[in-house]
């Protein structure tokens, strides 16, 4: 058991050389980047205010994360230190695995953002290291428990200050690390890291605890600014919604009114044919008239001139005037208006009806007479 134990810390040393050689070159590829490009960036004021704004949010949900992750590894070292089942052990890997997996993915986060510092760079390979170490553990623990013999060993922990005992991180010897044990194994030391731990715990939930609140704060703004943005779009919409009523009714009268207009346009148009229709009848009659006193006259004149042969014709001064009348109508009158022919409209067929009474049907006109030519 104790050459296994030896091997197992050969290759957790190995692991961590290699972690840390892989950052190293990760950060000096990293910091060799910007030399590829002639041209460097440079952000605006605004966009850059954005970015450091971004790179904060990161940094501190990594360290939100950095600490859930150290409140899992000292419980998990706290129960394995005792008696757990094999369903806390498995349970505690779980959590293990779960919480530096979110560390690292929380660092490429970070990473791809801005160029993380060294204490960041460290936690990480801190993170990488004891989660091995206690996935280790916690597998020959559960390889002891299954054993047939029962027995169990102390279990030796390397010192990681900055997980375990809140202090920096640097190698210790086999002797510090039976001394720690030793020390951890009395009550008073158990009393006291227990309570560096609940404190541990404490600070990293209200440390968890204000990022959240600051974050809903930040939605809290956002979602207000959103709603009174919505709200001013709700009222233009309002806005523009009453004047395009108002606009469609102005159009609406405004189109009731042409209609008026066109219809009493069209009733003008007939009682003015209308009225020149009786007028042209009523001219007609007094022609008529004046054309058959004119004949009465010129036949009473005829018989006067056989009656009194010997005597010398006087002029008739009514028959006279009438002569001129009659001349002045002739020569000053309008041709005969004729009716004009249908054409099968509907709404011309009163109009074509007056004119048509008017012309033909009042007058006494033989019908042989009353038809036009086509």
């Amino acid at each position: 058991m104790m050459e296994q134990m030896t091997d197992n810390e050969t290759k957790k040393g190995d692991l961590l050389k290699e972690s840390n050689g892989a950052v190293l070159q990760q950060s000096s590829e990293t910091e060799e980047e910007p030399r590829r490009s002639q041209r460097t960036r440079k952000l605006t004021e605004r966009a850059q205010e954005l970015h450091d704004n971004k790179a904060k949010k990161l940094q501190d949900r990594f360290t939100n994360t950095y600490n859930k992750w150290k409140v899992a590894a000292k419980q998990a070292k706290r129960a394995i230190n005792g008696t757990p089942s094999v369903d806390d052990v498995q349970e505690l890997m779980s959590k293990i695995r779960c919480g530096s997996a979110d560390v690292k993915h929380s660092y490429e986060n970070l990473r791809k953002c801005v160029l993380p510092g060294n204490e960041i760079r460290r936690r990480v390979d801190t993170c990488d290291a004891v989660s091995e170490m206690i996935l280790e553990r916690a597998s020959i623990y559960l390889h002891n428990k299954g054993d047939d013999d029962d027995q169990t060993e102390d279990v030796d922990w390397p010192e990681s200050g900055s997980v375990f005992l809140s202090s920096v991180s640097k190698a210790t010897s086999k002797g510090s690390r039976s001394l720690i044990s030793a020390s951890s194994s009395s009550i008073k030391s158990q009393q006291s890291s227990l309570s560096s731990i609940r404190r541990q715990e404490a600070a990293a939930e209200l440390a968890a605890t204000q990022a959240a609140l600051k974050v809903l704060e930040e939605i809290e703004s956002e979602q207000q600014e959103l709603e009174n943005l919505e709200e001013e779009d709700r009222r233009k919409m309002a806005l523009q919604e009453e004047e395009n009523v108002a606009r469609k009714k102005a159009l609406e009268e405004k189109r009731r009114q042409i209609e008026r207009l066109q219809t009493v346009k069209k009733l003008s148009a007939a009682k003015a044919r209308l009225q020149v229709y009786e007028q042209e009848a009523s001219s007609d009659e007094e022609v008529a008239e004046l054309l058959h006193n004119q004949t009465v006259e010129r036949r009473r004149s005829s018989g006067a001139k056989r009656s009194s042969y010997e005597h010398p014709p006087q002029a008739d001064s009514a028959t006279v005037l009438a002569e001129a009348i009659a001349e002045s109508i002739n020569v000053s009158r309008l041709p005969v208006p004729e009716p004009p022919v249908f054409n099968g409209d509907p709404l011309r067929y009163k109009d074509w009806k007056m004119s048509f009474q008017t012309l033909i049907g009042r007058k006494n006109i033989p019908v042989n007479e009353s038809l036009l030519p086509s």
